[in-house]
């Protein structure tokens, strides 16, 4: 559905997911069409972090194909505050990855039901551009450099199960179940296989 409709995230199954994001053109960030994005994006956020909910957003999971995404710069696994609101990059590019790797759990919007053990790289660099048009350069590791990693890829048409190499660490996850999983990941029994997500992924 398309961004502003009554359904705030398109549906899992729309193409919109599996393609890359053109990015803002630089003198129309300061634009009141940008920014009215930017400003429905935050009021989304802040809905779903009043919930307890939501570390990251990208444009294209709720229908705009701009390189707009928000990232929760303080949060951590061990520190769940929700009380601050999360930061806007546009147009951001990961200039450098470490070589050392970290696998740790994921979820999100658009794909349903799935959540599963995502590795990423444990330190990144980034380059972007904040909602003034001033350009930013970042040195991030850890919990939060994978929340802006999960960002990125969704700007490029990717979705944490396609960073997954051993899909016995992708499961199904319902809503009521989350909280357990949180504290039993590791050996959850309910296992989507990698058949079973490339054949979503192919029916569209």
């Amino acid at each position: 559905m398309a961004f502003g409709g009554n359904t705030p995230y398109i549906p899992p199954e729309s193409p919109m997911l599996k393609q890359s994001s053109q990015e803002v053109p630089l003198e129309e960030i300061t634009s009141e069409k940008i920014q009215g994005i930017i400003n429905e994006m935050m009021e989304l956020a802040l809905e779903e972090r009043a919930k307890e909910r939501m570390v990251g957003l990208a444009a294209p999971q709720i229908g705009v194909p701009l390189q707009i995404i928000l990232v929760d710069m303080k949060i951590s696994p061990e520190r769940l505050d929700f009380s601050h609101p999360p930061e806007v990059f546009i147009n951001p590019k990961i200039v450098w990855k470490s070589d050392e790797m970290e696998e740790f759990r994921e979820g999100c919007f658009s794909t349903g039901s799935l959540a599963g053990m995502v590795p990423r790289h444990k330190a990144i660099h980034i380059e972007a551009y904040t909602p003034n048009a001033e350009k930013v350069k970042l040195e991030l590791e850890g919990y939060t450099a994978r929340i802006l990693q999960h960002e990125v890829d969704h700007l490029n048409g990717l979705r944490f199960p396609d960073r997954i190499i051993n899909f016995e660490n992708l499961h199904w996850v319902e809503a009521d179940e989350i909280e357990e999983y949180r504290a039993n990941f590791e050996n959850w029994p309910k296992k989507c296989s990698k058949e079973e997500w490339l054949s979503f992924i192919r029916a569209y």
